[in-house]
């Protein structure tokens, strides 16, 4: 099961903590690991955590945070202040993109540069790693980067505590009238290099156009990047038919680490949960609340799930594409659709009634 150290919470995938408590964030990846993708090992330090925080990280809590550190080492095979590097990011429950603080390649250190040297083989690398740390530690934190990766991880956690009170997080809560008593929770995740060759690289990737709304992926990539090069504009990414081009493999599996579900079954909940709110943004048939232990009978079958009925049906059963005139409200859509071409996408669905 994840491990629990205190108030922080190692992301192993065997189970998923409460959203409430690591943020959307590391509850994203804790899912991811349990659906067996690729992510980079990491842990959490609760909301509850943060909030006792604002004076400094107490030191019980500080020794949880080391507990947890030597999880990472372990699962890396790499130490902290030498081969090990780390991101420590913000994570609310409720996603606030852009409006909290992230430390990327925390850890380095001139001698850690100089052991990231050696082993990729490229200087220029281990330099630009470097100095996107001194750069970004420096604007966040206040300060210039101690040479003890142990007091840059602790100032660090402390800095992205604080910034759940930062004027534009506020201002962004006040815009979309939500609660300002959540706080959030702050993971720390080892580090991967997209900044480290052609091949690496860093990206944001959409299961549809968000503009059109035609279920086509839709995504932007950026050779030789890291964090937020893609999402703060300073720079022109590339689409993701330019991935496919470079690395079709990557493409490919890409589309595949993407959106497994086909379907979503919950025990509880109802129809505001997460869980029916994300798949309709997916357009992938849920049913929630079917009540607790009643999934244990499916589960390892093969199953039909009707999101319209509210059904769970053995087996796969035919489906067929309705006549506008069966469903009132799909003939006004399509109605719309011929009135207003310009505005659907022309593979859209409805084009084709």
């Amino acid at each position: 099961m994840s491990t629990a150290i205190g108030g922080v919470v190692v992301l192993d995938g065997s189970v998923v903590p409460d959203r409430e408590e690591i943020g959307n964030k590391a509850h994203s990846l804790a899912t991811m690991h349990r659906l067996g993708m690729p992510v980079p090992p990491a842990f959490v330090l609760t909301t509850s955590v943060g909030k006792r925080c604002a004076g400094g990280l107490p030191d019980d809590v500080w020794a949880d945070v080391l507990a947890a550190l030597a999880h990472l080492e372990a699962a890396t095979g790499r130490r902290f202040g030498e081969e090990l590097l780390v991101s420590v990011r913000s994570g609310a429950a409720q996603s606030m993109p852009g409006m909290m603080d992230t430390i990327l390649n925390l850890g380095i250190t001139d001698a850690v540069e100089a052991t990231l040297a050696a082993a990729s083989g490229d200087a220029a690398f281990a330099r630009d790693t470097h100095r996107r740390f001194r750069e970004s530690y420096a604007r966040l934190v206040g300060q210039d980067a101690p040479a003890d990766p142990h007091e840059q991880l602790r100032a660090a956690i402390c800095t992205v505590f604080a910034s759940w009170g930062s004027p534009r997080a506020v201002a962004y809560r006040n815009h979309h009238r939500m609660s300002h008593d959540g706080g959030t929770a702050v993971t720390v995740q080892a580090m991967v290099y997209g900044n480290l060759d052609d091949r690496s690289g860093t990206g944001v990737l959409f299961t549809r156009d968000p503009q059109r709304g035609d279920t086509a992926p839709m995504g932007e990539f950026l050779p030789r990047g890291q964090g937020e090069d893609v999402v703060s504009g300073e720079v022109d990414p590339l689409d993701l038919a330019d991935l496919a081009e470079r690395l079709p493999e990557v493409h490919a599996a890409l589309l595949d680490g993407m959106i497994a579900a086909r379907a979503v079954c919950t025990e509880v909940g109802g129809r505001t949960s997460h869980a029916a709110v994300v798949s309709r943004e997916l357009g992938c048939p849920a049913v929630v609340g079917c009540g607790e232990g009643m999934l244990a009978a499916v589960e390892g079958r093969t199953v039909t799930v009707d999101g319209t009925a509210g059904e769970i049906l053995d087996g796969i059963v035919p489906v067929r594409t309705p006549e506008p005139s069966e469903v009132p409200a799909l003939a006004r859509l399509v109605a719309w659709a011929k009135e207003h071409p310009d505005a659907v996408a022309a593979d859209h669905p409805l084009v084709a009634l």
